[in-house]
C-alpha cells in the first residue's frame, strides 16, 4: 500500500505553502528520479534543467528569510543548537547609511558573516547589523518548489541547489542506495520520510 500523509501531515504541508507563498497547482503530484538519465535536480541555475518549475518568491526583509529558511533563536535559547558562528565586533549605527563600497574590506566581511549568522545562528548576537544586512541585501529572490511524493531511486540522486529558501515535500521515499544532496543553503521541509 503506498503511503498517505497524516491529516496533521497535510496540514503542516499546506501552511508551509502558505509560508511559501505557494499555491495548490504549484504542487507537483510526483516525482521520481528513477524517470531520468543521471541526477534529478531542483535548481534556478540556468545551466540545469530543473525537474520541478522554480516559482520566483521575493523575501522583503531578513527576519522573514529567517523564519522561512533558517534556524530558530528558541532554538538556541533552550540548548538545541550550540552557538557555532564567529564572534563579531558591533555595528555602529553611523555605517547604516553608507554605501556597500564605502565600507573596508573588514566591515563588509563582518556584514556578509552577521547576514550568515543572522539567518542560521542567534540573531540577537548580530542584531546590531540588522539594518545594514536589510539596506545590502533585501529584497533577496529565491526560489521554491513543492511536490507532493517523491521517490529517489538509487544511482540517481535528487540534487537541491541554487538560491531555495523553500522546498516543501509530502512523502519522500529513499530507495537503498538513494540520495538527497543539497548543494546551497536550502530549508528542506519532509512531512514524512521512508527510507527503505
Amino acid at each position: 500500500m503506498a503511503a498517505e500523509l497524516t491529516s496533521a501531515q497535510k496540514l503542516a504541508f499546506q501552511e508551509r505553502l502558505d509560508e511559501l507563498g505557494l499555491e495548490a497547482a504549484d504542487v507537483v503530484a510526483s516525482l521520481n528520479t528513477g524517470d531520468a538519465d543521471g541526477p534529478t535536480y531542483l535548481t534556478d541555475d540556468p545551466h540545469r534543467t530543473s525537474a520541478v518549475p522554480a516559482h520566483t518568491i521575493t523575501v522583503e526583509h531578513v527576519d522573514d528569510l529567517k523564519r522561512l529558511a533558517g534556524v530558530s533563536d528558541a532554538d538556541y535559547d533552550n540548548g538545541t543548537m550550540q552557538h557555532h558562528h564567529e564572534k563579531l565586533p558591533g555595528w555602529l549605527e553611523e555605517h547604516n547609511d553608507l554605501p556597500l563600497k564605502e565600507l573596508t574590506l573588514t566591515q563588509r566581511r563582518n556584514l556578509h558573516h552577521a547576514f550568515i549568522a543572522y539567518v542560521y545562528g542567534d540573531s540577537s548576537r548580530v542584531s546590531s547589523y540588522r539594518t545594514a544586512i536589510n539596506k545590502h541585501h533585501f529584497p533577496f529572490t529565491g526560489t521554491a518548489y513543492a511536490v507532493l511524493d517523491v521517490t529517489v531511486s538509487p544511482g540517481k540522486p535528487l540534487i537541491i541547489g541554487g538560491q531555495s529558501p523553500g522546498t516543501n515535500f509530502g512523502i519522500v521515499t529513499i530507495e537503498p542506495g538513494g540520495q538527497m544532496i543539497i548543494e546551497s543553503d536550502a530549508a528542506v521541509t519532509i512531512q514524512q520520510l521512508i527510507v527503505r
